[in-house]
């Protein structure tokens, strides 16, 4: 099943924080992208990495094994959306929060 539209606000999350998605095709291919939507699965990691793990990935076959090798942080996209959801939600607690006691 094609991942689900990922929404703006949680991209722009990731994407101020350096993150980017490597993506596995449908037709397993991996690609380093911003936005996952419609892929078969992504990983999470950050950009000034990307490069080195999708080198490693495509000549191993495997995006975790590779990112474990070469001492990469690389997390799945379902972790990434439930982490990003919880401190989006924080944030926005924090914002109605000083809305409501500003003078």
């Amino acid at each position: 099943m094609p991942i689900p539209a990922v929404s703006p606000a949680i991209r722009s999350y990731l994407s101020s924080f350096g993150a980017i998605a490597i993506v596995l095709t449908s037709k397993g291919s991996l690609l380093a992208l911003p936005n996952p939507t419609g892929y078969e699965a992504a990983w999470w990691v950050k950009k000034s990495e990307a490069g080195k793990l999708l080198d490693e990935a495509r000549e191993r076959g495997d995006v975790e094994a590779s990112a474990t090798r070469l001492g990469i942080s690389a997390t799945r996209h379902e972790i990434i959306l439930l982490r990003t959801d919880k401190a989006l939600a924080r944030l926005d607690r924090i914002l109605a929060d000083a809305q409501r006691n500003a003078i």
